[in-house]
């Protein structure tokens, strides 16, 4: 019996694939069962029966995931992306004012 999702549409597809590279430190399966939680809408409690994980492993990783998913996009509505030609110095400029701002809504230390 499929039981409802606390997480219930919580993140897109796209916003998944966005949230990858922060979870690179993350096992496969580990990404695996998140994304279905997160993703897919799928149970905790079902997650873990079919991964034959406790419900709390699965509830604290998911956890994480999410967490990190909210601080990624903590005031980042207003953000986008913009691929430009300029001079190197320029450029340069420009990844230092990102990292800034990435430190200031903590992006700087994901896991």
């Amino acid at each position: 019996m499929a039981r409802k999702s606390i997480y219930p549409n919580a993140i897109t597809a796209e916003q998944w694939e966005e949230l990858e590279p922060y979870l690179t430190s993350m096992l496969d399966r580990t990404k695996e069962y998140c994304k279905l939680v997160l993703v897919d809408g799928i149970s905790v409690a079902d997650v873990a029966n079919k991964y034959s994980l406790q419900r709390q492993v699965v509830n604290k990783t998911v956890s994480k995931v999410y967490s990190i998913f909210t601080k990624k996009n903590a005031g980042k509505k207003d953000w986008v992306k913009v691929t430009v030609f300029v001079p190197k110095q320029i450029a340069q400029e420009i990844l230092e004012i990102e990292k800034r701002e990435k430190k200031l809504v903590g992006l700087d230390n994901l896991m």
